[in-house]
């Protein structure tokens, strides 16, 4: 809940708050609020310094979801599920598909 906004928002996800940090419960302060760091892994793009919803579009680019890669132990974009990756767009197209690639291609 958002006492100022009177509305209720998921925790760890972007709720209310500005674009980079997630909204999140303070135990100490016994409230909500927006906030980010590295002890909100595995939602913290240490690369940004700022944390994103899990399986999201996050800071990530077409065709790709932020997410955590078990083994690296770290968040970052990888491609959608039937996408592939072409380095030349920093992209990810669906399989099957003309991709970046013009028609007589």
């Amino acid at each position: 809940y958002h006492p100022t906004l009177h509305l209720c928002y998921e925790l760890m996800t972007r709720g209310p708050c500005e674009n980079g940090l997630l909204y999140t419960y303070n135990h100490t302060l016994d409230t909500t609020q927006c906030s980010c760091s590295p002890k909100l892994a595995p939602h913290y793009s240490p690369a940004l310094s700022q944390c994103f919803e899990l399986e999201t579009k996050g800071p990530c680019g077409k065709g790709q979801i932020f997410s955590f890669d078990t083994k690296i132990g770290l968040s970052r974009c990888r491609c959608k599920d039937n996408y592939v990756y072409w380095p030349g767009t920093d992209s990810c197209y669906r399989e099957y598909t003309p991709g970046p690639c013009r028609e007589s291609q």
